[in-house]
């Protein structure tokens, strides 16, 4: 039982597509070379991965942030209005949405998401394309809608979310390594 899931997880992390990694990895060389700001986020494991991300872009000179670490702010805007309206309200997008800065090259939003369909996720992209922003993701299940938001994006075709977290965090990891200066 256990071979057969390892076996799944190998064949998704062995169908990453190295272009697209390196593509993420220009992307965020050139975002460090402006001292830009990277604004992180997922659902469920997906966040977690988020979190473990912001912790290799920030050892690598790369100022980011975890958008949904606010648990306060994020139960209390879940219960207020929808989850799926989180996004719309992230307090760092909508800040930088009334910021003369927003329209200039230095933030980006990356996403993580198994599916690719979590509104929140794509509602995060959307807005973040409107303000200007940098677009950023990994996403399973063939990218989702979130694919035609992003700019760059790790797209996996698995539709098991296991070996696609499994993958997702293989290439939060080899992010680490090639972002070392």
């Amino acid at each position: 039982m256990a071979s057969n899931y390892f076996a799944r997880s190998m064949h998704t992390i062995a169908s990453i597509d190295l272009e697209e990694v390196q593509e993420i990895v220009r992307a965020l060389v050139a975002l460090r070379a402006q001292g830009a700001t990277v604004f992180v986020s997922g659902n469920g494991g997906s966040q977690a991965l988020a979190q473990h991300l912001v912790l290799h872009l920030r050892n690598n000179g790369i100022r980011a942030y975890d958008v949904t670490a606010d648990n306060a702010w994020l139960t209390a805007t879940s219960n207020d209005y929808e989850y799926d309206q989180v996004a719309e309200r992230f307090p760092y997008i909508r800040l930088l949405g009334c910021n003369q800065q927003a329209s200039k090259p230095g933030y980006a939003v990356f996403v993580i998401s198994g599916s690719g369909d979590s509104t929140n996720v794509v509602t995060a992209l959307s807005v973040a394309k409107n303000f200007g922003l940098r677009r950023l993701a990994l996403l399973g299940f063939g990218g989702g809608r979130a694919k035609d938001y992003a700019e760059a994006a790790v797209v996996l075709d698995s539709t098991e979310c296991g070996p696609v977290e499994d993958a997702h965090l293989v290439i939060v990891h080899a992010l680490n390594e090639m972002l070392k200066p």
